[in-house]
């Protein structure tokens, strides 16, 4: 699928070590917690997904980090055809590296912020992965309502959040 956004097709790259914070987040709730699985999926559907709220996390926190040599790979195609590639350019323009929208004018523009949403994603990685180990209860679902209660923000209900994606994404999701 073509992006509007990226001029050619590219791979956004997240730390490799983080790997079992990514499986603990895509992990079916009843899975979590030794029952027979009834609903698919965990709290995120894509490793996509959770990069994006990883370096909305970085970039809230002012936390960035080096990917290191051990990386894992997600096509740019699937931020596409899951309309989310946009936050590959939001969070470098969020940031307090002096982003502006001149950023997506030309092909380094864009291999800059891939780099920079790269380095957030793994920040917002180290964060995650230091409040799974002191919030960590078995489920990925109670861990989200946990971590966001601690940002002072709240589930507006305890079900399965929808999948990260251009509908779902907002304030609308918190109290």
């Amino acid at each position: 699928m073509p992006s509007k956004l990226f001029s050619k097709e590219r791979s956004v790259y997240w730390p490799a070590e983080f790997e079992p914070l990514f499986n603990f987040l895509k992990m079916p709730v009843a899975d979590a917690l030794g029952e027979e699985a009834n609903k698919p999926g965990g709290v995120f559907d894509l490793n996509a997904h959770l990069m994006v709220f990883a370096a909305l996390v970085g970039v809230s926190e002012s936390n960035v980090r080096d990917l290191g040599k051990d990386k894992k790979e997600v096509p740019l195609s699937v931020f596409v055809g899951n309309e989310i590639e946009h936050y590959l350019y939001l969070v470098p323009m969020l940031s307090n590296q002096g982003v502006s929208v001149e950023i997506m004018k030309d092909e380094q523009g864009e291999d800059r912020a891939i780099k920079i949403f790269e380095q957030y994603a793994a920040g917002g990685c180290e964060i995650l992965e230091a409040k799974r180990v002191e919030l960590y209860l078995n489920s990925p679902d109670i861990f989200i309502v946990n971590l966001l209660k601690s940002y002072g923000l709240a589930w507006k209900s305890l079900d399965k959040p929808a999948p990260l994606g251009a509908s779902s994404v907002g304030i609308s999701l918190f109290e």
